[in-house]
């Protein structure tokens, strides 16, 4: 081998080194985004299955809550029944009292 093939090579083996190690660098780079792509989808993944259950318990109570409106309503009529119906029974108490005390006032 003469002088000018040595310098030759001094001077390609490390070109190559370099230009592999560039290479590696860059292909792991590569699948370090892509590993990051596939923890993010499955974030994203958890996140919305999350976000389903979240939203089920919502309908649930809003459900729940138009349930406990109904029934509220239904009791209150019944309350507004139950009043009237006291308040005439006290009417006639009042009456009945009037007549065994001695206040004649006519049943009606």
């Amino acid at each position: 081998m003469t002088k000018v093939e040595n310098v030759t090579w001094y001077a390609v083996v490390p070109a190559l080194t370099a230009a592999g190690g560039f290479a590696l660098s860059f292909l792991t780079f590569l699948a370090a985004g892509k590993r990051a792509e596939r923890e993010e989808e499955r974030r994203i993944s958890r996140l919305s299955a999350d976000v389903g259950y979240i939203r089920s318990g919502v309908d649930e109570l809003k459900q729940q809550s138009r349930e406990t409106a109904a029934e509220l309503g239904a009791v209150a009529e019944r309350l507004t029944r139950v009043e009237e119906s006291s308040k005439q029974a006290h009417r006639r108490v009042d009456r009945l009292d009037g007549r065994f005390y001695g206040k004649q006032e006519p049943i009606s």
